[in-house]
């Protein structure tokens, strides 16, 4: 049983912690025992404060590229090998620099979301004990989602969710639960009085 009191004092939503521990890296395309690792470094990432681009370095030691990015440096190598200026050594070295950036970003785009997916899992949850040990009242409140408003967010899908309402525990429109809607989403959630509470 969690007491809300005792939580202020520290900053890691345990619930957050709990969510990573039975459910980050699901999605993740990689062997089992990979995602156990992936697992376990963001729960890391939580209790320790690790970053984001910080547990994307952990996590690329760990990784390794999808088949689009095999592909993708397939590709390039083909490009420079047809090229006669380009030695082998040059050729060997660029390709290696050019996998070693598609692993980064693999390794980032998993970072980005397994956080947000476990802070706005806890977030949620957070929400649900509160209402059970009576500090809110689940009619009086409905959570919002919260876009980072910038040229990165994604139009077609988390664009129209701006700003959204759904009652606590309830899908929003779509059938989201929560953030991340898609790789690299970095919407959130918050908590708002709803209309007739106002």
């Amino acid at each position: 049983r969690l007491n809300l009191s005792d939580s202020t004092r520290d900053p890691v939503n345990p619930l957050a912690v709990q969510w990573a521990r039975e459910h980050a890296a699901d999605l993740v395309v990689a062997p089992a025992d990979v995602r156990a690792l992936i697992r376990a470094l963001v729960v890391r990432s939580h209790e320790e404060g690790i970053a984001p681009e910080d547990l994307a370095r952990l996590i690329r030691e760990t990784i390794g590229l999808l088949p689009r990015q095999v592909e993708a440096v397939a590709n390039f190598r083909q490009r420079l090998a047809s090229d006669p200026d380009v030695t082998l050594t040059a050729l060997q070295a660029r390709v290696a620099r050019y996998a070693g950036a598609q692993r980064r970003a693999r390794a980032l785009a998993i970072s980005r979301t397994e956080l947000v997916g476990s802070v706005n899992a806890g977030q949620q949850a957070l929400w649900q004990v509160a209402t059970q040990q009576g500090i809110i009242r689940q009619d009086d409140f409905e959570q919002v989602w919260l876009i980072t408003d910038d040229d990165a967010v994604d139009e077609e899908i988390c664009e129209p969710l701006a700003d959204t309402t759904a009652p606590l525990g309830e899908p929003f429109a779509g059938g989201i639960m929560a953030p991340p809607a898609h790789p690299q989403c970095r919407c959130g959630l918050g908590l708002q009085l709803t209309a007739q509470t106002r």
